[in-house]
C-alpha cells in the first residue's frame, strides 16, 4: 500500500466507529499484540479497540484520517536506520518518523555508519522516548523481534528450540507472520511476564486515552 493509497471502504469500516486504534508495521505485529492483549486481560472487543496494520511505515496516512475523525490512536514503529543512496549518509528513519508525527524537528543525518543498537546504547531511543510516549507514540529499543527476545528471552528460546538470542531472532524475523503465530503458540502465558516492560506500554497507553473520551 503506497502513502497516498488506501482501501478507504475497508479502513473505514473497521476504525470510524473504534473508540482507539493502535497502529502497528505488519501483521506479525497484529498477531503479537492481540495475544498479547488477551494475556494482559485487554478486551479489546468490549473496550471497541482496533490494531490496524498500516502495511509498512506509511503511518501519517492513518494518522491524518484518524485525527480528522478525532478518533485516539497510539503506534509503534521500528526503530530503523538508512543510508542514503549514493550518499555516505545515514539516516535515523524510525526516531525521526516518531519526531515527525509528535510535531518535533527531525535528527540531521549522520556522517558516519549508525546502527539501532547504537542508538540503544549512545541514548537517542530513550531521549526521544522520553518526549514522544506521553504523545502515544512508540518506537521499539530496536524491533519487535529483538525486543520481545530481549525482554522475554528464557521461554522463547525454549519455545523455538534455540541456543541463543541472536538465532531466535533471526528465525522470527524469516516468515515473520508464520513464525510469530507459532512462537505464540508455544509461550502462552508467559506473555504476562511483559506487563511492566517496554513492549507493553502502547496497549496501556491505548485503553487509556480511548476511556478519556
Amino acid at each position: 500500500m503506497g502513502e497516498n493509497e488506501l482501501s478507504d471502504e475497508c479502513f473505514t469500516s473497521r476504525i470510524f466507529f473504534s473508540n482507539g486504534v493502535f497502529l502497528v508495521e505488519g501483521p506479525s505485529e497484529v498477531l503479537f499484540y492481540h495475544e498479547l492483549a488477551n494475556q494482559l486481560g485487554i478486551d479489546l472487543d468490549f473496550l471497541n479497540l482496533t490494531i490496524l496494520s498500516v502495511d509498512g511505515i506509511s503511518f501519517s496516512v492513518y494518522v491524518n484520517i484518524l485525527n480528522a475523525l478525532e478518533i485516539p490512536w497510539v503506534m509503534r514503529t521500528d526503530n530503523d536506520v538508512s543510508k542514503l543512496p549514493n550518499k555516505d549518509l545515514w539516516q535515523y528513519s524510525g526516531i525521526n518518523r516518531c519526531l515527525s508525527l509528535a510535531g518535533y524537528e527531525s535528527f540531521t543525518h549522520s556522517n558516519k555508519l549508525i546502527s539501532s543498537f547504537e542508538l540503544l546504547s549512545n541514548g537517542s531511543w530513550k531521549a526521544v522516548s522520553d518526549i514522544v510516549n506521553c504523545k502515544g507514540i512508540f518506537l521499539s529499543k530496536i524491533d519487535l523481534e529483538n525486543d520481545l527476545v530481549s525482554e522475554l528471552p528464557g521461554p522463547i528460546l525454549e519455545s523455538l528450540g534455540k541456543t541463543s538470542e541472536k538465532a531466535s531472532v533471526d528465525y522470527l524475523q524469516s516468515k515473520k507472520a508464520i513464525r510469530m503465530r507459532e512462537l505464540l503458540k508455544g509461550i502462552g502465558g508467559d506473555l504476562m511476564r511483559l506487563k511492566s516492560g517496554e513492549i507493553a506500554k502502547p496497549l496501556f497507553c491505548l485503553t487509556n486515552i480511548s476511556s478519556k473520551d
